[in-house]
């Protein structure tokens, strides 16, 4: 079920343009090419950064791959978060091409690792992709609890997919104490999230706020059944209604 729930769900928002791992705005004229090139060619990370983006979407022409995969490294060797998150997300696609299982795992391992660098500089998607490869056991030892961990830090920097997942954490009691209330709550946060999003047209967005409907009914229904024990119920004082509708 892991699999065709978290990590599915992962992999369609690093696909969307919505995701952090849009392009900056940088124009590739020929003054800011020299510009950023410099200032890389002393070290500054930010210009590395840039340059490989610039790379990326052609400096006048066509996407040069070659130069934007050397500054992206440089980038995220120099320390630049999200140039970070980008060659992990390049480890993680690439791994679903490579021709042998211990090569699959081995690009897998490295998307660990520089998701890992990226989270611990706070950088919301990578902590929550970071979770996913924990919850998975994709590239790491699988631990609830370590994916509990990182959804949480991404969650409480309103990133709306971590809130989701934290949300499925504490409804199932996977790595935390199982709480419907906290289920409620997250998935509250994340639907306020995905509804702005839905508002502008996010196709993504929509599909996340249908089935956000879906698991507070789930919940709803859970919750009404199991109203003892050692799981905290929803009651009437929580105030935690959702309406869904967009």
């Amino acid at each position: 079920m892991k699999l065709n729930t978290h990590l599915f769900s992962a992999l369609c928002c690093l696909a969307m343009p919505a995701s952090s791992i849009a392009q900056a705005e940088v124009a590739p004229g020929i003054d800011n090419i020299t510009h950023y090139l410099q200032a890389a060619e002393s070290g500054d990370a930010e210009a590395m950064y840039r340059l490989a983006i610039i790379c990326e979407k052609g400096k006048g022409s066509s996407p040069d791959y070659e130069e934007f995969n050397k500054w992206i490294r440089k980038a995220a060797e120099a320390g630049h978060a999200e140039a970070q998150f980008r060659l992990a997300v390049r480890y993680l696609f690439g791994a679903y091409s490579q021709p042998s299982d211990s090569e699959t795992q081995e690009w897998l391992r490295l998307s660990v690792e520089w998701f890992r660098k990226a989270a611990e500089q706070g950088h919301a998607e990578a902590q929550c992709n970071l979770g996913v490869r924990y919850y998975c056991g994709q590239g790491v030892e699988a631990s609830d609890s370590e994916a509990a961990k990182w959804y949480r830090k991404a969650a409480e920097q309103e990133h709306a997919q971590a809130q989701v997942f934290l949300g499925d954490m504490c409804l199932e009691g996977q790595g935390v104490p199982q709480s419907f209330v906290e289920a409620a709550k997250w998935y509250h946060k994340a639907t306020e999230l995905y509804r702005k999003e839905a508002a502008q047209g996010n196709s993504f967005a929509m599909a996340q706020l249908h089935d956000l409907r879906k698991k507070m009914d789930g919940l709803k229904a859970r919750a009404a059944e199991k109203s003892t024990g050692d799981v905290e119920p929803l009651s009437s004082d929580d105030e935690i209604s959702i309406d869904l509708e967009l």
